[in-house]
């Protein structure tokens, strides 16, 4: 079992690399134009895939890295990388932006938008598993993988009450609050993603310690 500081700073991360302000500006992007009623599909959709695909990968992460051979340690250095990725792109005020034609189709099959891209990869990405998979291994007990989806669900009604929200939070912001907002988390991203690909490199090559 964690600290409570640590379980504390699981859950920042997790919301730092899930990011639903940024995901909330790509949902009014997608559905923003649709009758509530069906944006509150959409917002539960994506929200009950995301904790459902996350709690799958804290409890079985381990055993498909196993199935394919895969160490923790070089996950930590490959999810590292990509939340780096992720960071940078924070930092460099880089925006999700719709494809034309996926847009379209979206708007034809608006019960899609809640499953792709909103549920996946948006909020339950490569980013966001990665960590959790890493984050399941930094104990073996069996209550820390049900406080670990306890955090995922809290996070889950984070979304599902900023989603609900998005336009009053987005007009209440304000575009330079956000443009402040996504900074910060990509510098909390970046911090994250240096501490999970030095901790798997001084593992795969111990002559670095």
């Amino acid at each position: 079992m964690l600290e409570l500081s640590e379980y504390l700073q699981i859950f920042i991360a997790l919301l730092a690399i899930i990011s639903p302000l940024t995901v909330s500006f790509i949902f009014l992007a997608l559905a923003g134009h649709k009758p509530k009623p069906e944006q509150h599909k959409i917002i539960n959709q994506a929200t009950l895939i995301c904790i459902a695909i996350l709690c799958f990968i804290a409890i079985f992460g381990q055993d498909l890295l196993n199935l394919f051979n895969i160490s923790i340690s070089s996950f930590k250095v490959s999810g590292g990388i990509l939340l780096s990725l992720v960071a940078f792109d924070l930092l460099r005020g880089a925006e999700f932006k719709a494809d034309q034609s996926q847009e379209q189709d979206q708007q034809d099959q608006a019960e899609m938008i809640g499953v792709m891209p909103l549920g996946i990869p948006l909020l339950s990405g490569p980013g966001a598993m990665s960590s959790v998979i890493i984050y399941a291994n930094m104990s073996d007990a069996a209550l820390h993988i049900l406080i670990l989806c306890l955090i995922i669900t809290i996070i889950g009604f984070i979304i599902f009450i900023i989603l609900r929200l998005a336009k009053s939070v987005q007009k209440l912001l304000g575009k330079t609050l956000n443009a402040v907002l996504n900074r910060i988390m990509g510098l909390i991203l970046l911090a994250i993603a240096i501490e999970f690909m030095v901790s798997g490199l001084l593992i795969l090559l111990p002559g670095l310690a």
